[in-house]
């Protein structure tokens, strides 16, 4: 059954309107009429189920659509070149046009696929000329219509009929006009570009006929003067009543293409019996290229279904510049013997393939340069005729490649090469050596700086630390000797220096001499001398008779002071007594002048005075608590005693009672 042309315009706009619906189902029966038109045309698989296709992308990331879009691509071109059709396209082109047609403002992948479809009516126009009428009612080409399966089928049809007549609108307008000549212009030599080195058909490649095929060609046939070779015959049963039929492939190795062929088949059974001979079958309408490979669309029908071989006879070759090659004697095309697989002594292969690629790069090359008299076989596969300085599969230089198979000059090759690879690698270990010295180096040097700064951080704190712990010291030092001189505030009690004029702590004079009762010549027994300020008291006193400070046990004779043990002995005088208004006032604010310090240097008192001085305490002991000093005219009046006292004073200057509360 034929196959029909498919429409890229109508495809895509019934894809928008459907919102992708209609795409999978066009997909779907695309992928079906691209495995018919392509089997046994090519040595790729045929493709699965499309909604397999669907699934796998889904589940790769579309990794499997491209790879799937790449061997369908090659798989058309095969089917291509193997019905004789001109083409350019191939797996390669489309995947580069998919991956960076994006420069184009994203037309790269709606290129892809149009070259797709158009390789794809090529290979259908071809497949659908084996069928009478070529295929469609009435002969001549198809309509350019989707698919049509059942209801869904009929639907799709008329939807399609009715987007046709739009994408012919839309391929008629002035803008699409231009934008294809824009792009048109960049698509041949990229094609080209792709086209130049791909894994070409040799000519082994023999396609495999439909139906079941009874004889087969192993290898290729060839003629001593024929400008072609026979790269298939087969004999296939086709069809249920078992009519068997011949299929027919050829490669041209001339340099002009050819247009049309003439031959004789002779037949024969398996006993090799002849039993016909078919003349004047020709192939017309033809432009196969040099080292193209025409495989006959439509089977030639044997008269007898028990043949089973055919002997061909070329006749005629007629070429496209009109000039025609013609034989008239009997000599059949006979196979040539199998060439063989690449297998050098001595591990060479790699060798030899290496220097091959250098020739002709993206080629395998996996068979063994042959030289058979007329014809000589290139190391890609291909048969050549015996003038021809080149492959005309690979383009492979003959005299290169057969100097490649003394092995001696290969062994010197591979020694040289083996040198090269060595001293490239040690230049490289080399390299790398140095640029790790460099990293170290840095890394050294990083690392000396690094520590350059932690030594001058740590010196630095350890200055700042050790100017700390000296002025710690110097102030710690300067409290001992404090601490350490042993003289206190006859007023307050605090430490002072020896030389300190006025108390830190109340601001009493420091260089009065403690105020003592007079000194007899000789200690006496029964008295208690006052702790802190030296006087000396009755025994059975419980207070300080000049300071008021609490009393322990009678001494047994008088201790006088360090300080006045250090003191220079001075004539005492009598002192007249002391009256309150007489004192000088104490100011604890301010220091007295330099000459009433000189007056009050000495201070003694008569055991008259100390016994009027315990009387008023006894008195001032015994009057009822006043609860606050009472001022009259800006004196304060002690509550004790009744003395008139200096406005601010914190004690009487009469009994020493602490006036302030």
């Amino acid at each position: 059954m034929s196959v029909k042309r498919r429409n890229f315009w109508t495809m895509l706009l019934l894809s928008i309107i459907t919102c992708g619906i209609y795409g999978i189902y066009w997909w779907w029966c695309f992928t079906k009429d691209m495995n018919k038109v392509c089997e046994g045309r090519s040595s790729e698989k045929p493709s699965p189920n499309y909604l397999v296709v669907i699934l796998l992308s889904i589940v790769t990331c579309t990794i499997y659509f491209y790879i799937w879009m790449y061997k369908q691509g090659n798989r058309l071109a095969d089917a291509a070149d193997s019905y004789n059709v001109p083409n350019q396209t191939t797996g390669t082109s489309l995947l580069m046009w998919y991956l960076f047609g994006a420069i184009l403002c994203g037309l790269g992948p709606f290129i892809a696929v149009a070259q797709w479809i158009g390789l794809f009516n090529k290979v259908a126009d071809a497949y659908n000329q084996q069928f009478p009428d070529g295929g469609y009612p009435g002969g001549g080409l198809p309509a350019e219509t989707g698919p049509s399966d059942g209801g869904i089928g009929a639907f799709a049809q008329k939807m399609e009929q009715g987007a046709g007549n739009i994408a012919d609108k839309i391929q008629g307008s002035k803008g699409f006009t231009n934008l294809k000549k824009a792009v048109g212009d960049k698509v041949p030599a990229f094609q080209k570009n792709n086209q130049q080195y791909r894994n070409l058909l040799t000519s082994k490649h023999r396609g495999m006929a439909n139906g079941n095929v009874r004889s087969a060609n192993t290898a290729e046939l060839v003629h001593s003067e024929a400008p072609v070779i026979l790269t298939k015959v087969q004999i296939a049963e086709l069809g249920q009543n078992g009519n068997v039929s011949l299929f027919l492939g050829f490669q041209n190795t001339a340099d002009r293409n050819i247009a049309a062929i003439y031959l004789d088949v002779v037949c024969y059974n398996m006993l090799k019996e002849q039993i016909g001979v078919l003349t004047d079958v020709c192939y017309i309408d033809l432009n196969v290229g040099k080292g193209q490979i025409f495989e006959t669309p439509a089977p030639i029908a044997l008269p007898d279904n028990s043949i089973r071989k055919c002997d061909i006879i070329i006749r005629h070759v007629v070429y496209t510049d009109e000039s025609i090659w013609s034989y008239e004697g009997s000599e059949v095309f006979v196979q040539v013997d199998e060439q063989q697989l690449l297998n050098l002594p001595d591990g060479l292969n790699d060798e030899f393939k290496r220097q091959m690629k250098q020739i002709v790069p993206d080629v395998n090359y996996g068979f063994t340069p042959e030289d058979r008299g007329n014809f000589w076989f290139c190391a890609c596969g291909q048969l050549n005729p015996q003038n021809a300085g080149n492959c005309i599969a690979c383009g492979a230089d003959k005299a290169s490649e057969f100097r490649l198979m003394d092995m001696t000059y290969l062994s010197a090759q591979r020694d040289a090469y083996m040198e090269e690879m060595r001293a490239a690698r040690e230049e490289a270990e080399r390299q790398e050596a140095e640029r790790r010295a460099r990293e170290e180096e840095a890394k050294a040097q990083r690392i000396a700086e690094r520590n350059q700064k932690i030594e001058e951080t740590q010196q630095k704190a350890k200055n700042a630390f050790n100017a700390f712990k000296q002025k710690g010291e110097e102030t710690l030092k300067g409290a001992g000797v404090m601490k350490s001189s042993g003289l206190t505030c006859p007023n307050c009690g605090k430490p002072y220096q020896p030389g300190d004029k006025f108390c830190m702590g109340c601001g009493a004079h420091l260089d009065q001499p403690v105020i003592n009762a007079a000194q007899p010549s000789a200690p006496q027994s029964g008295v208690k001398i006052c702790e802190k300020c030296g006087m000396e008291n009755d025994a059975d006193s419980k207070f300080c008779m000049g300071c008021g400070n609490p009393l322990g046990a009678a001494a047994p004779a008088y201790q006088a002071s360090q300080a006045e043990q250090a003191r220079p002995a001075q004539p005492q005088q009598p002192v007249p007594p002391m009256q309150p208004q007489q004192q000088p006032q104490q100011n604890f604010s301010s220091p007295a002048p330099e000459e009433d310090q000189d007056e009050l240097k000495t201070v003694v008192l008569t055991p008259e005075m100390a016994a009027q001085m315990a009387a008023a305490k006894q008195s001032a002991a015994e009057a009822p608590q006043n609860p606050g000093p009472v001022q009259a005219g800006g004196k304060v009046i002690c509550p004790a005693c009744g003395y008139e006292n200096e406005p601010g004073a914190m004690f009487c200057m009469g009994c020493g009672s602490r006036i302030d509360q």
